[in-house]
């Protein structure tokens, strides 16, 4: 009653909502991603980050170029 009262429900549950949507387009993302960069290439860059020869900061920016 009182975070309807308040108006708290409402930013929580705005807040609660944008999370949501945030993860449901991170998903998305990453399932295009992965569509699009064939398996090779990322197994590749894993395996440079594995060695040491990569940041996974690097790995991603080349995985996406």
């Amino acid at each position: 009653t009182h975070l309807d009262r308040s108006g708290d429900w409402k930013v929580r549950e705005r807040a609660r909502l944008g999370a949501e949507v945030d993860a449901l387009i991170r998903e998305a993302l990453v399932a295009r991603f992965r569509e699009e960069v064939p398996q090779k290439k990322y197994d590749e860059a894993l395996e440079n980050i594995a060695q040491r020869n990569l940041s996974p900061l690097e790995a991603v920016k080349l995985l996406i170029s």
